[in-house]
C-alpha cells in the first residue's frame, strides 16, 4: 500500500504498523480494531502486538527447572514431620511409663 494521509486510512494491523513512519507515527489499537495515531485521543494508549496469537503460545509444556516446591507440598511435608516427632515423643513417654509401673509392681531389690 501506498504510504497514507492518515493512520486511520490502514486497515490491518500489519499495514498499520508497517507503514508508521516519522511523520504518521501509527499503533493498532485492539478496542475497535483500528489503526491510530500514537496520542490520538481516539486510540488507545499502547497499541497491540500484530503476531497472531498461535505464534506467542507454547505447543508442548516445557520444564521449567530449578523452581523451589511448591507452599502447599513444603507445609505438608512440615506437618508430617512435625506429627512423626509428636508420636515419637508419645510412644516414648508411654514405654517410660509402663516401665516404671513395671518396676513399680516387683518387690524392692529385684527391678533392674
Amino acid at each position: 500500500m501506498a504510504e497514507s494521509s492518515s493512520c486511520a486510512d490502514y486497515t490491518t494491523c500489519d499495514s498499520c504498523t508497517d507503514n508508521s513512519t516519522y511523520t504518521h507515527y501509527c499503533h493498532w489499537c485492539s478496542f475497535d480494531n483500528a489503526c491510530h495515531a500514537v496520542g490520538s485521543v481516539y486510540g488507545c494508549a499502547y497499541g497491540v502486538s500484530c503476531y497472531a496469537i498461535d505464534s506467542c503460545m507454547r505447543q508442548s509444556p516445557e520444564p521449567r527447572g530449578d523452581l523451589p516446591p511448591p507452599a502447599g507440598a513444603t507445609a505438608g511435608v512440615l506437618c508430617l514431620a512435625a506429627s512423626l516427632l509428636m508420636c515419637m515423643s508419645c510412644c516414648l513417654l508411654v514405654s517410660c511409663k509402663v516401665k516404671d509401673a513395671y518396676l513399680n509392681l516387683l518387690p524392692r531389690g529385684q527391678g533392674g
